[in-house]
């Protein structure tokens, strides 16, 4: 996709025109931004691809202001459970898991490398009939 058919489509709509992760990663890659986008922080990646694309919204995105303008940032742990293919993320501030995102496949040596990243994309969510509360990490 060219930079006019990203702009074209990422301003066609609130939800981007249905550019996801992988369109801005292959955009950097075909437009000289980045060489391994995937490597990098997604948001740093983004912004880069919508600043060479001349978005209208691409400050919006700049991870520099970003942490700025979030009203609800939770500061926490993030745990890996690579065993039964679980993420948890327990607050810093009131010590309890405040989301858990089961069912994932880690590759084998994911986590031991500097450059490891976990891009979590949920399809076809389901309501499940088991509500589940907040817990304290062990």
């Amino acid at each position: 996709m060219d930079k006019q058919e990203f702009k074209a489509r990422w301003e066609s709509d609130d939800q981007g025109g249905g550019i996801n992760f992988d369109d801005i990663a292959e955009c950097a890659v075909a437009w000289g931004v980045a060489a391994k986008p995937r490597t990098m922080p997604i948001d740093q990646v983004r912004y880069m691809v919508l600043k060479a694309a001349g978005t209208n919204d691409a400050e919006e995105f700049n991870p520099v202001t970003f942490d700025e303008e979030v009203e609800n940032k939770i500061y926490g742990q993030l745990e890996l459970d690579k065993e039964r293919g679980v993420l948890y993320f327990h607050s810093e501030k009131t010590g309890c898991t405040v989301l858990r995102i089961c069912g994932l496949q880690f590759p084998d040596k994911f986590g031991e490398g500097e450059l490891d990243s976990l891009d979590v994309t949920l399809k076809g969510i389901k309501e499940h009939p088991v509500s589940y509360v907040l817990t304290k990490p062990k």
